[in-house]
């Protein structure tokens, strides 16, 4: 890569980060789930156990 390109794939690398962290998030613990977070994880688990090579992530 010549200085151009680095200078620019930087800045919107920078700029990628900064929407991120600017970006409005609403946390709320009062409506978290302790029971479909156990769900949630254990089909991941499951998904990732049964499935064969570069499919592993294709059904979560």
């Amino acid at each position: 890569m010549n200085r151009r390109t680095s200078i620019l794939t930087l800045a919107l690398v920078l700029g990628a980060i900064g929407v991120y962290a600017s970006w409005p998030r609403n946390a709320d613990l009062r409506r978290f789930e302790p029971a479909e977070i156990a769900r949630l994880e254990t089909a991941m688990w499951r998904a990732a156990s049964n499935s064969t090579g570069g499919r592993r992530g294709a059904r979560l």
